[in-house]
């Protein structure tokens, strides 16, 4: 399966990768504060035929068309055909595709292609995560002090006290942020080690369900605000991901 996703992602990437740089405008989406393009569209298309070639018994859930489908083998394929489609359209080099599959109440499998940069991640569940064939793991970083953590609320969709508690502990422990504009690199990064952390508020599970299955296949902890573990099934998501030392800390230092 690993195989036949890769390839059909990698499509995916070369849709993509024709239209950087000569896409200028955006069109809203039915949730503020989101755009899409004909990058979105071309390429979620090239993603859902693909996917219902290879696996004609399952579903498919996508940003553009996110009502959910149940299939009779509870298999679901939740797909980001662009996240990060406002970079995209500024031509901003951080964008990517995002596949997940969802058997019943589980997130088995996970792939994130970032084609600028040429990188692929994807875990499965019980064989680790990997980065262009390289097993990848969380840092154990345990200082938040040190740490470089992305703080990325959706702000149409996110309790702005909420929102206002985080950044202000952030910012009275001087905690280092980037935020990449899209959700899936700070998770994917997470789980390389290249960040300690990350923390997001109000998204959609097409934003982290690909990136959380890697995160947790890289020995890293990913929950909900109120440390309980993460699910497909919550809309919105909002999500705390580090290596298991740094999370207990930032449930209770930062998010508490």
């Amino acid at each position: 399966m690993q195989q036949a996703i890769e390839k059909i992602i990698r499509g995916g990437g070369d849709i993509l990768l024709a239209h950087f740089g000569k896409t200028t405008k955006g069109k809203d989406k039915q949730w503020k504060g989101d755009t899409e393009s004909d990058a979105d569209r071309e390429t979620e298309a090239y993603l859902v035929s693909a996917l219902q070639r290879a696996f004609p018994d399952d579903a498919i859930l996508t940003e553009e068309h996110p009502k959910l489908v149940t299939a009779k083998n509870g298999r679901l394929w939740i797909v980001d055909a662009l996240d990060g489609s406002r970079n995209f359209i500024n031509s901003i080099p951080f964008f990517g595709i995002s596949i997940a599959l969802a058997e019943g109440d589980q997130v088995t499998f996970g792939m994130v292609y970032l084609p600028l940069q040429q990188e692929l991640f994807w875990a499965s569940k019980g064989t680790g995560a990997f980065l262009n064939g390289k097993k990848i793991f969380v840092n154990s970083e345990e200082h938040l002090a040190n740490a470089v953590i992305p703080f990325m609320p959706h702000y149409y969709h996110s309790e702005e006290r909420r929102i206002l508690h985080i950044s202000r502990q952030m910012i009275t422990k001087k905690i280092w942020q980037f935020n990449p504009g899209f959700i899936i690199v700070p998770l994917c990064y997470t789980a390389c080690g290249r960040f300690d952390g990350m923390i997001t508020l109000g998204v959609s599970v097409w934003d982290v369900a690909g990136g959380n299955i890697i995160v947790e296949e890289a020995g890293g902890k990913v929950t909900d605000l109120e440390s309980k573990p993460w699910s497909w099934r919550n809309d919105p998501q909002s999500i705390v991901a580090a290596n298991p030392v740094l999370h207990e800390k930032i449930m209770r230092e930062i998010i508490n």
